[in-house]
């Protein structure tokens, strides 16, 4: 009985971390989705600043 009730704690503790996880990974994407066009670079300029030397490092 206790070994149930542990297992069952342990089922929904990680279905509450997989619910967390999603509504975190759904919330970046829409603070991307609702950023400046301008604030947020396409892909291709990224590629184009990583690979001449303009990506902000250093």
């Amino acid at each position: 009985m206790a070994q149930d009730v542990k297992a069952i704690k342990e089922r929904v503790a990680g279905a509450l971390d997989k619910q967390a996880k999603i509504r975190r990974a759904a919330e970046a994407e829409r603070r991307i989705r609702d950023a400046e066009p301008s604030d947020t670079p396409t892909r291709m300029e990224a590629l184009l600043a990583l690979f001449s030397g303009r990506s902000g490092r250093g």
